[in-house]
């Protein structure tokens, strides 16, 4: 046990790793360090996405209060100065309770989801990293399970399950449909309701 006396605690990274995390802004490293930019004064945590700074610009901090300490500011951007970010969190979660809600209210949803900024690419990421799927996809993938169960359990016209399960129109469910069942809707409910 020459090399690491503690079995099952990992070693702490060398610089050579803790220049790797940096340039490669590599969240594995989050909260075993802090780094800092010379020329900039300004400290951040290994994942940040930040422009790689020059490796001679570089301090190394255990903590984020050494850095502070040595009279780095915290970056805004990463606010290694947080036990945990989630600058998006209480919008992601928004969207997803306004998804829920208001499934089936076209146009209620879409202002929500516009004033939610459901949109924006680092919502729309934070939104997949929690729910594994884009707002949009969520909503399709809701609205066509609603459909096809519609379209197994009743015999209402396909163009009435298209509009109770929330779509604007008879061609924008089919494309859907398609798109994840791989038939129509009407081959569907055949298919699957026939013994």
């Amino acid at each position: 046990m020459a090399k690491n006396e503690h079995p099952g605690k990992p070693l702490r990274p060398t610089h050579q790793d803790k220049l790797a995390g940096v340039l490669n802004s590599d969240p594995a490293y989050d909260g075993q360090f802090f780094y800092a930019v010379k020329s900039t004064g300004i400290f951040c945590r290994p994942s940040c996405k930040s422009k790689n700074p020059k490796i001679e610009n570089i301090d190394f901090f255990d903590t984020s209060d050494d850095a502070q300490r040595a009279g780095y500011r915290p970056c805004k951007r990463c606010r290694p100065d947080l036990l945990t970010y989630e600058p998006y969190k209480e919008n992601v979660e928004a969207i997803y309770n306004a998804i829920m809600t208001h499934l089936l209210e076209q146009e209620s949803l879409t202002a929500q989801m516009k004033a939610l900024g459901a949109h924006q690419d680092p919502i729309k990421s934070a939104f997949k990293t929690r729910y594994g799927s884009l707002p949009s996809a969520l909503i399709t993938q809701k609205r066509l399970s609603l459909a096809a169960d519609g379209l197994l359990t009743t015999t209402k016209p396909i163009l009435q399950i298209a509009l109770d399960s929330g779509f604007s129109s008879q061609s924008a469910f089919y494309d859907a449909f398609k798109r994840t069942y791989h038939t129509s809707p009407g081959k569907y409910r055949k298919q699957n309701t026939n013994s």
